[in-house]
């Protein structure tokens, strides 16, 4: 199967360019407050040190999630929703770096019209992806995490 002009082949390729490790990390999401805010998408990172300055309320993410680069519905979609080529695409849903850009899960009509997709059957339903450093959590009633408050760097 080919998505785009890329063959299944090539998109392995391109994915495991971008993957670096396949390690199992924690993945945590810091808030200045003990509240999730609703309605939005919950960014999780791999490298503790990276979020912390978010604040010392601490979610660590139990779920394991799909790889953004096997959701190749959502690649083909990212990259017609954007009007960009496959890997743009991919680009677009696994960024670099989640703390510093989140790219298309920054944008909240991507997020909005994703979803729609996703209750349409476009996309596969799933509570979120793994990214290249991190996670995207859609569906937080759908996932498993822990709360904690870390208060070390307070005297």
């Amino acid at each position: 199967m080919q998505l785009r002009g890329i063959p299944d082949s090539g998109l392995r390729r391109l994915s495991l360019s971008i993957y670096t490790s396949s390690r199992v990390a924690d993945l945590t999401h810091r808030r200045n407050t003990p509240n999730l805010s609703s309605g939005w998408v919950i960014l999780f990172s791999e490298d503790e040190e990276r979020n912390s300055h978010y604040g010392d309320h601490v979610w660590t993410l139990h779920t394991e999630l799909p790889k953004v680069e096997d959701a190749k519905d959502l690649i083909r979609w990212a990259a017609d929703y954007y009007e960009c080529s496959i890997e743009e695409g991919l680009n677009f849903v696994n960024p670099d770096n989640i703390v510093d850009t989140a790219r298309a899960w920054d944008d909240p009509q991507f997020v909005s019209d994703l979803w729609q997709a996703m209750e349409q059957g476009e996309v596969r339903m799933v509570p979120g992806y793994r990214t290249y450093d991190g996670a995207i959590v859609l569906d937080r009633e759908s996932v498993e995490m822990t709360y904690e408050f870390d208060n070390e760097g307070l005297e």
